[in-house]
């Protein structure tokens, strides 16, 4: 596991959508990543009912400093997975967390969640500018998927598919 001394990766609980809400819209938004008018972070309650949604808590603070969203195929949050896949979406970490591995440790978690949920790869999708959140994924044995890379009319940007294998052995 990634090296992240202070850092509690844990289910979203209720008492967290405020801070969820804002960290996603801060950096998705303010960061230029989803167009201004365009918040589709404002019901965490719904996304975590319809996926998994996990936060990285400070545990010298109980500050959300980080966040990732796991979907399943066919369900309302999943974009690109397929059969026997798990899809990451809407990772975020606070501007003052980055660089102590919240990041690593929430993709970590992921993985292990999807393993053992049966599922053969976790997969994402990110936009082409996204080079910082390529060169993580890259260090983390993730792999490109041209093939499957897609357009996002909304934004109007070219995303590019990440797939890694788990450790299923195959459950589902």
């Amino acid at each position: 596991m990634a090296d992240a001394p202070g850092i509690v990766i844990r289910a979203v609980a209720p008492e967290d959508a405020a801070a969820v809400e804002e960290l996603l819209t801060t950096v998705w938004i303010g960061e230029g990543f989803t167009p201004v008018g365009a918040n589709p972070f404002g019901d965490v309650g719904h996304r975590a009912r319809a996926a998994r949604v996990l936060v990285a808590e400070d545990a010298a603070t109980h500050a959300i400093v980080g966040t990732i969203l796991l979907a399943e195929p066919g369900t309302p949050y999943a974009l690109i997975a397929m059969e026997g896949e798990l899809e990451a979406r809407q990772l975020a970490v606070a501007v003052g967390a980055r660089g102590r591995g919240v990041a690593r440790l929430l993709i970590e978690e992921g993985l292990r969640i999807a393993a053992e949920a049966g599922a053969r790869q976790v997969v994402l999708s990110m936009q082409e500018r996204m080079s910082a959140a390529q060169q993580l994924y890259e260090r983390m044995g993730f792999e490109r998927k041209p093939e499957r890379d897609w357009f996002r009319p909304q934004s109007g940007r070219h995303m590019l598919v990440y797939a890694k294998a788990t450790d299923a052995k195959g459950e589902q």
